[in-house]
């Protein structure tokens, strides 16, 4: 019996083995493929040169789909009795870039879109296993310039109307983003589930490059080998079943002979084969294709490629010995954990200091109120945000602006949202002016939401997501405050702005549903980088990365269910879950460290015991970089992009490295970034911790300082490059008459800004205030209302404060 979360699956098909074995994780996660979907290359005016009738077979070399073999494509709807829908491609790759905008509709602003003149050009290409990689936004003209991507509009039409309930599309995306964000677009707009099941496959457990092919082995997938366009590979491959260990091993070693070897080559992710499945499991292949050797021919294009053109094929009877081998495997470890953080998990429920979740013991943290009344108003504490006040810190190139609702009346959130949207705009034409040109949406990297209660998240994310009508919307972090917003008041929004993102921002924007990170649920990024200064080498400086939020989402089912038995997640689990997806997004990207670190702990969550669950979180954050010291692990690349557009314009680093990497700071012993837990009144999905990670940094050298002050508090430096330096301060508190910038003025003194950073300027600062209220002097910049907040071994915190300085020199 179906799941009820089951959806209806359009399985995009292109003959390669990443498109069926997508299929089959589908069936997997509880889904009914209801209908296969194909596009081919349209009917040339004459038959290829040697070729004895027929369809017409022809390698098109497309930048978006495979269409070598694609002659043996109808015979898939006998051999797996689903029906098959086509679709004749039109157009060509008119938008070359990663990420994807669709054409303008009919009376649209023309002056949204850029036009890419150069961006024509074929290259030879892999198909529906999207993996290729983000940034061009491009106007075409249906009549003469349409994106091949637009062929699978109709196609998916097609299907939804003879199949009226499909509510979602499969994939076979393995690294790369170019296709999977093409195909995510048009997914969307039509109303369907995008799910890319095979997504960052390789870095997923056991993180081997041959788990993918040995997994497709171990299902009994035929997947032939019918194209090679790769120096280590030559015509003997042809034919050739990839899903055997002879063959694989074989690609590996021919691969490394000419240089690769790793992060997808022996995959095909950077085009060096492509392949043709003829048989499969039971539950899939009712049937199966065959091919007579007489009826193949070798097709040589020079350069090392070459590729078969069928004749002929056919669909004959399985002999009844050929059942299915088992279910695919899931790659997400043990209960969607693998290691090294299940070895956390195990390591925490053996470790004395690790409390349990049941109870606060009396030693742990003190959690009475304090009275702030008495002090000097500069240092008073307020118990609510001040009403109707925009606040903007604009003392470098990077800018952070804040607004609430500008007027007294109450309003629903909806009102309250529309006003504060008028206000961003109103800015944007008269206040917005950046270092070289007006600040306007393209330079949102982050976003900050506070909400008075998460039951008004759908309405503020339905009107937050209107501001954003290009790929790559920035990065964002949602909490709810309750009562510690100001009186009648339901969101406060807080925009980091860089003058640089337009043109050099990197993003990683995934909306398809996999084993690998959760897809993203609104109008935002899972992450954005951006060059640490303007004064420096863009391509080969270090980068600054701002991560979305992490919460403890089954990326899979997008639910917080670990299996189909287990319904509820424990704390521990939850913590390791929601940072294992922030590793797996820093890595990514490229981060080698992360500059600080809060866990945004639910009061709202059953067994809600902020000092515990802190010491929890901190200890998890704690081992996984001590383990991670003396550990070596490798990024996946984008072997596609760096073909086309070269290493670095896939965003990702090219060079492997642990996270985090050790290398790049200096510091004199084990050191670990700074950690604090943040109780607020709620979280996204109900979910009891929220990781969020200050900034991450791609490259060294990083210089570390800090210090601490028994009953005072503590402060670290990041100092990169020379120009930029991240300061984390973590305020204890001191009784009834504590002095905020006393305290805070005490530790500066004793880690005082190393040259040049002492001349820098301030460009942002975020204030995490205890409930007892918001400091005035030191908060330039935003504030996040909290009810409580709780150092790593469950200390209660006056105040956390994190801000940047830049170098203007």
């Amino acid at each position: 019996m179906a799941s009820p979360d089951s959806l209806n699956v359009i399985a995009l098909i292109s003959g390669g083995k990443d498109s069926f074995f997508s299929i089959l994780h589908c069936l997997e996660n509880g889904h009914k493929v209801i209908a296969l979907a194909n596009v081919y290359p349209p009917t040339l005016p004459k038959a290829t040169k040697g070729h004895e009738g027929g369809a017409t077979e022809e390698d098109l070399n497309s930048y978006m789909y495979q269409t070598v073999g694609h002659t043996v494509i109808p015979l898939y709807e006998q051999a797996t009795g689903i029906p098959l829908y086509r679709q004749e491609i039109s157009g060509t790759a008119v938008q070359t870039e990663k990420s994807y905008r669709p054409p303008l509709a009919h009376g649209e602003d023309v002056s949204r879109a850029k036009i890419d003149a150069s961006s024509t050009k074929n290259v030879p290409l892999k198909c529906l296993s999207p993996s290729r990689s983000s940034i061009t936004l491009t106007l075409s003209n249906p009549a003469d310039n349409e994106d091949e991507t637009e062929s699978l509009v109709p196609l998916l039409r097609k299907v939804m109307a003879a199949h009226p309930e499909a509510n979602a599309v499969s994939t076979g995306a393995i690294l790369s983003t170019y296709q999977r964000t093409r195909i995510e677009s048009v997914a969307l707009r039509l109303g369907l589930v995008p799910l890319a099941y095979l997504w960052q496959y390789p870095s997923l457990h056991p993180s081997t490059q041959l788990s993918l092919l040995q997994d497709m082995e171990a299902v009994g997938l035929d997947a032939r080998i019918i194209k090679v366009a790769s120096g280590g590979l030559d015509e003997s491959f042809l034919w050739e079943n990839v899903a055997s260990d002879r063959v694989m091993r074989r690609i590996e070693r021919a691969m490394k002979r000419f240089g690769g070897g790793e992060n997808g080559s022996v995959l095909g992710e950077g085009g060096e084969f492509e392949t043709l499945v003829l048989n499969g499991p039971r539950n899939l292949f009712k049937r199966k294709i065959v091919v007579e050797d007489e009826d193949r021919e070798v097709l040589s294009e020079g350069g090392g490629s070459a590729w078969l053109r069928i004749k002929r094929a056919r669909v004959e009877e399985r002999a009844e010995e050929e059942s299915l081998l088992k279910a695919p495997r899931k790659p997400e470890g043990r209960y969607g954990v693998d290691e090294p953080f299940d070895d956390i998990i195990a390591t925490i429920s053996l470790d004395a200091r690790s409390p349990s979740s049941d109870g606060t013991p009396e030693s742990r943290g003190n959690k009475s109120e304090w009275d702030v009344s008495n002090q000097d108003s500069e240092e008073k504490l307020s118990s609510r945000l001040a009403p109707g006040i925009q606040t903007r810190q604009e003392y470098s190139d990077v800018m952070t602006w804040t607004a609430i609702r500008d007027t007294e009346k109450a309003v629903s959130v909806e009102v309250e949202m529309e006003n504060i949207m008028v206000q961003i705009k109103d800015w944007f034409r008269t206040s917005g002016e950046g270092p070289h040109r007006p600040y306007t949406e393209h330079n949102i990297v982050f976003a900050t939401i506070l909400l008075r209660s998460m039951d008004t998240f759908a309405s503020v994310n339905r009107i937050y997501g209107q501001l954003f009508q290009e790929p790559d919307p920035p990065t964002r972090v949602t909490v709810a405050c309750g009562d510690m917003l100001p009186e009648s008041r339901h969101v406060s929004i807080t925009l980091n702005f860089n003058p640089q993102a337009p043109d050099h921002k990197k993003a990683l924007h995934v909306q398809s549903r996999s084993y690998w990170a959760p897809a993203n649920i609104g109008p935002y990024s899972q992450a954005i980088s951006v060059p640490v200064s303007s004064k420096q080498s863009i391509l080969h400086g270090p980068r600054l990365v701002y991560v979305a939020g992490q919460i403890p989402l089954d990326p899979a089912t997008m639910s917080q269910s670990i299996c189909e038995y287990i319904h509820e997640m424990p704390f521990r689990r939850q913590s390791v879950v929601a940072l294992q997806h922030l590793w797996r997004i820093g890595k990514v990207m490229g981060v080698g460290w992360w500059t600080s670190a809060v866990a945004f702990l639910s009061s709202a969550s059953k067994g809600h015991d902020p000092a515990s669950h802190a010491i929890l979180a901190g200890r998890v954050w704690e081992m996984r970089h001590i383990c991670s010291e003396a550990k070596q692990e490798e990024v996946e690349r984008d072997l596609w992009e760096e073909k086309h557009h070269g290493a670095l314009g896939s965003g990702i680093d090219p060079v492997a490295r642990p996270l985090p990497d050790y290398s790049m700071i200096e510091y004199t012993g084990t050191y670990v970034p700074p950690f604090f837990a943040a109780e607020v009144d709620g979280l996204p999905r109900d979910s009891s911790i929220e990781w969020h990670a200050h900034l991450g940094v791609t490259a060294g050298p990083i210089i570390i300082r800090s210090y601490i002050e028994p009953d005072v508090g503590s402060i670290h430096r990041c100092l990169i490059e020379g120009k930029t330096s991240i300061t984390t301060i973590l305020l204890t508190h001191g009784g009834p008459r504590f002095n905020f910038s006393g305290q805070v003025a005490i530790l500066k003194g004793k880690c005082p800004l190393d040259r040049p950073y002492a001349a820098s300027k301030r460009s942002s600062c975020t204030s995490y205030l205890d409930k007892g209220g918001l400091m005035k002097s030191e908060g330039q910049g935003q504030v996040v209302p909290c009810k409580s907040i709780w150092d790593k071994d469950g200390q209660r915190l006056a105040a956390a404060f994190v801000y940047r300085d830049d170098s203007q020199a």
